[in-house]
């Protein structure tokens, strides 16, 4: 399973379907056959959260809702806790894993409830 991060304003532009350029709506196709296929999933994180509060309600739901489905209800780690655990791994002569696995969790509430 691939895990990749797509900005905020990447999420926004393949979320607005009524403002889509052909080019936009290539990659919102190719995005949402990965993720159906189980071959990708597109994780949100906390700066997906900031991003989104001052957003209208409608705009955040409509935005929510494309990430609840892109993510398959996985989320990164916040950014304190991965730097955390780094430096654990330091302190204590680990080696500091970079896999996915380390970082993404699935989150027990959708970006939409949270």
């Amino acid at each position: 399973m691939n895990v990749i991060y797509l900005d905020q304003n990447v999420v926004i532009a393949l979320a607005e379907k009524s403002k889509e350029a052909e080019r936009v709506s290539r990659a919102r196709e190719a995005v949402l056959k990965q993720v159906a296929a189980g071959v990708a999933i597109f994780p949100y994180s906390e700066i997906h959260f900031a991003e989104s509060a001052a957003m209208r309600p409608e705009s955040r739901t409509r935005i929510g809702e494309f990430v609840d489905q892109i993510s398959a209800g996985y989320r990164f780690a916040e950014g304190k806790y991965l730097r955390s655990q780094q430096f654990k791994d330091i302190l204590t002569g680990s080696k500091t894993s970079f896999r996915s696995r380390s970082a993404v969790f699935p989150d027990l509430i959708s970006f939409v409830e949270n």
